[in-house]
């Protein structure tokens, strides 16, 4: 009888922890979901387009990108007062990524490194080759985006007088004919990457930095550990930045679009971030809250919350699973 009852009491505490442990994440994004939707029916995005004076880099990593660096090349160029302000790093291409990027009078670098690929490999390499004559600025670009007018400057600008990673508004765009988990992931992506950063920016915390559309001051940059080959390099390199003292910023005033991937291509990028998102939260958020401790730093705190919140789909069926045991 004795027995029976401490298995019994031991099953409520382990599912009751489950649901607290799954609440928390659940009701961080719904506060951030709140605040950011209600703060984004009052922004209205300024489109004017200026032109950006300041000393900077846009350092834009390619693997195999012939379909698209042309298009992102000849809107970036449209921002930039010279062509050699951006730099595409032509990462182990085996196509005309780097003939059609030299073809638009940029600076190109190719690296061929089989056994390190990678965009923070990529980043690196770029980094380490601009260190002689460094920009006040660095802005990183993924080689399939469209920037709105005026992005580059908005950017910089910001980096300037805030002397942090400032991180844009980054999107998705998917074809007509695309089905509807390609529109289910571009959703996702709107509520992670405006939504929510919205909210927790409104809240007065960090954002997260989400791939493209990210700006540095050379300061820190230089300083960043951006060499590895993580899926989810961008939550990394927020987290290791954070934790060094240099919380991300977002701002609305500037938008990247990117491309999403099709069909399996897609399927894989996906099962790639989910579970590398998961790793973060088992193995990041812990560091994050024991630093927070140590440094008597709220913001950490936050960070962790934010990044707990796992992917949507898992959130929303993980959710629904404890809902069918406890009730």
């Amino acid at each position: 009888m004795l027995l029976s009852r401490l298995v019994s009491l031991f099953s409520n505490i382990l599912l009751w922890g489950s649901a607290v442990l799954l609440g928390i994440p659940s009701l961080v994004f719904c506060i951030e979901c709140l605040v950011g939707a209600a703060t984004i029916r009052h922004q209205e995005v300024d489109e004017e387009e200026v032109m950006s004076p300041l000393s900077l880099n846009i350092l834009v990593p390619a693997h195999n990108e012939a379909d698209h660096i042309g298009a992102t090349l000849d809107g970036l160029l449209e921002q930039v007062a010279e062509a050699s302000q951006i730099i595409v790093i032509a990462d182990n291409c085996s196509d005309q990524t780097a003939t059609i990027a030299r073809s638009c009078g940029v600076t190109v670098l190719e690296r061929e490194d089989a056994n390190c690929p990678g965009k923070g490999y990529a980043l690196d390499y770029a980094v380490k080759h601009i260190q002689a004559n460094p920009p006040e600025v660095v802005i990183i670009v993924d080689a399939d985006c469209q920037l709105m007018p005026g992005t580059i400057t908005r950017l910089a600008q910001q980096v300037v007088q805030q002397q942090c990673p400032i991180q844009a508004t980054y999107l998705m765009d998917v074809g007509a004919e695309s089905g509807i988990t390609d529109r289910i992931s571009v959703f996702a992506i709107k509520v992670r990457n405006w939504v929510r950063s919205v909210g927790i920016t409104q809240l007065g915390y960090p954002c997260v930095l989400a791939g493209s559309g990210m700006a540095f001051p050379w300061t820190i940059l230089q300083q960043a550990p951006l060499a590895g080959s993580k899926c989810v390099d961008d939550m990394q390199l927020t987290i290791d930045l954070a934790i060094a003292g240099h919380t991300p910023t977002y701002i609305t005033t500037g938008r990247v679009t990117g491309r999403l991937m099709q069909n399996q291509a897609a399927q894989s990028q996906r099962s790639r971030w989910e579970h590398g998102h998961l790793e973060v939260i088992l193995t990041q958020v812990p560091k994050l809250l024991r630093e927070a401790w140590h440094q008597k730093r709220l913001d950490l705190v936050m960070l962790a919350l934010d990044l707990s919140v796992p992917p949507l789909s898992l959130l929303v069926f993980s959710q629904e699973k404890t809902d069918r045991y406890i009730f």
